[in-house]
């Protein structure tokens, strides 16, 4: 998971969870205290508890907690094409976002496959 940052969540509000994966909804994210500005509820068994974090999405200031806050994976998925040059050896394209761009860029060419990608950033 990628490590929470308060600017890039106001710049653009992706979704957090907790270290050990549960949904978390901000719901302040400039409070007066000495604890941290954030306020959120974090989902427990069906039901939202209220939990207050740092700048950094940290529970505790000193030490790793499971309540630390992160930003969730994002699901993304791409084309490359895959060729086989005169040396015989394989090597592959650009990653595209479409199949269909993927095939058009390999018209011409000696691709032996267009495959598709998925990962989790």
């Amino acid at each position: 998971m990628k490590p929470f940052n308060f600017d890039e969540y106001l710049k653009t509000s992706r979704k957090v969870v907790t270290r050990d994966g549960r949904d978390v909804r901000i719901i302040c994210k400039d409070r007066i205290s000495s604890v941290g500005p954030i306020v959120a509820l974090v989902k427990e068994s069906g039901e939202e508890n209220i939990v207050s974090y740092d700048i950094n999405g940290k529970f505790h200031k000193h030490s790793d907690s499971e309540l630390d806050i992160f930003f969730a994976p994002e699901k993304h998925e791409g084309w490359v094409n895959v060729y086989k040059g005169e040396d015989g050896l394989y090597y592959s394209g650009d990653l595209v976002s479409t199949k269909e761009r993927a095939l058009k860029i390999a018209e011409g060419y000696n691709c032996v496959a267009t495959i598709k990608i998925e990962w989790e950033e």
